[in-house]
């Protein structure tokens, strides 16, 4: 991942074999990821295998803890007999499980996790034991290149404590636990489903290629099929030229600068000079905190500047921001208040079709603000315009309005681009089969009123 520190830098010779881009030199990170050729929008950059990847808490019991796919009325998942807390949608997973690490951990399990050591560990720092312990318990079939691209990357600047973990009697780890741990403060992921974060992983390739920036042009999302541990896919937001720099996001782009500069440095150990990052340090100091007056009086301008407007066509967002383009007027609309607050509106109207006129309102101004801090394409804009479609739909069904139709249609045409440009993900069904579902219910109603 990020900064660079050629002292420590070991050589990744295959990482970008067979991929449209090519590491090369970079002036202030490590290496960077250059195109070699074209990426089309939604194209695939890099596939990558996990080394070690474990549910959250919150998710224990309702995923696979092999596959990670969800529990569902055809795919019961069945407790392990020997240590009940880990869970298999199938004898094919649990097999592979217990094959790859699970039989070294299964009946040592339980006193393992009510030890002191591991009970006083924070939950981050648990997670990080259990994926230690995959990767020692595994660490035999584990595959040699998978291992030499996790131990090329820089280790985090801030020195990891040393964790409880479980190792096998036999055969012995042959490789560097503590080193692999040093690396993945700054170089793990956060899984999701249909944006919904379910677990943590390491993925070393991704990790060796990919530098960050608030402004990506490319994002990573997981595959789930049975008896495999979750893929990671990386594709691209929007045409990618040769010779540009593919970078994904490790944080929201749409966090306040300061939360944004917090967490990459703290966590990442460098300071972002992204085109975001640039400009919002250089214009929003002199931004007060505005009222509900000011944001008011400056919407339709907003919705003009960002096309955001039902009657418009489809929103159509394929190349980056030029933020200096971003009229004076509307940087109130990029205080660190005003996103929280709206988004928080607009989660409360939504699911009231009482509120709806409310709720169409408010969405379509946070919709304009993502389409100004988000790239094209953003997965996080799909999802809140495919919402904004739910609403204008709900509306309709109850009223008969024709302007909710026309906003429902306006923002399911919105989220389908960008939907197809993100592709399928996590679970059966989710974004792409609802849009699928919603045109359908569409396409009915618009032939019975013909």
């Amino acid at each position: 991942m990020p900064t660079s520190d050629s002292a420590q830098a070991i050589p990744a010779t295959s990482v970008d074999d067979g991929l449209p881009v090519k590491l090369r030199e970079h002036p202030t990170a490590r290496n960077a990821a250059i195109a070699a050729d074209r990426i089309p929008r939604g194209g695939l950059v890099c596939t990558s295998t996990a080394l070690s990847v474990v549910l959250l808490p919150d998710y224990k019991g309702k995923r696979c803890d092999y596959c990670h796919r969800s529990a569902s009325a055809s795919s019961h998942l069945r407790k392990c007999t020997g240590c009940a807390a880990y869970w298999y949608c199938g004898t094919g997973c649990q097999t592979k499980a217990w094959a790859t690490h699970h039989r070294h951990i299964c009946k040592r399990h339980a006193r393992w996790v009510a030890s002191w050591d591991y009970a006083r560990l924070p939950q981050h720092e648990r997670l990080d034991a259990e994926m230690l312990s995959q990767i020692a318990c595994g660490s035999a079939r584990i595959p040699k290149d998978l291992i030499d691209t996790m131990s090329s990357l820089l280790p985090s600047k801030h020195p990891l404590p040393t964790l409880p973990i479980l190792t096998p009697s036999s055969p012995a780890v042959d490789i560097d636990i503590a080193g692999i741990h040093q690396r993945f403060g700054n170089n793990n992921f956060i899984l999701h489903s249909h944006l919904d974060s379910y677990a943590h992983g390491a993925y070393p390739r991704t990790s060796r290629l990919f530098n960050h920036s608030c402004v990506p042009n490319a994002v990573p999302r997981y595959v789930l099929a049975a008896e495999a541990p979750p893929i990671m896919e990386v594709v691209a937001l929007r045409d990618i030229k040769p010779g540009e720099e593919v970078c994904i996001p490790y944080t929201d782009p749409a966090l306040d600068i300061e939360s944004r500069t917090r967490g990459l440095e703290g966590q990442g150990g460098f300071t972002c000079a992204c085109k975001l990052c640039t400009w919002q340090r250089r214009v929003m100091p002199s931004v007060a905190r505005p009222d509900q007056e000011t944001l008011a009086a400056h919407r339709s301008a907003l919705l003009e500047f960002a096309h955001c407007r039902f009657e418009d066509p489809p929103l159509v967002q394929d190349l980056e921001r030029d933020y200096d383009q971003i009229p004076t007027e509307l940087y109130p609309f990029l205080h660190e208040s005003v996103l929280p607050s709206y988004t928080e509106a607009f989660g409360e109207a939504a699911g009231d079709t009482e509120q709806a006129d409310k709720a169409l309102d408010v969405g379509l101004t946070v919709l304009a603000m993502y389409t100004l801090i988000y790239p094209p394409n953003y997965p996080q804009t799909a999802m809140h315009t495919l919402e904004l479609a739910k609403v204008a739909w709900n509306a309709y069904i109850k009223r008969d309005n024709v302007h909710y139709m026309r906003a429902a249609v306006w923002c399911l045409r919105t989220a389908r681009r960008m939907f197809e440009t993100f592709g399928r993900e996590g679970d059966e069904g989710g974004p792409l089969a609802e849009i699928e579902q919603l045109q359908v219910l569409m396409e009915a109603e618009v032939t019975s009123e013909a």
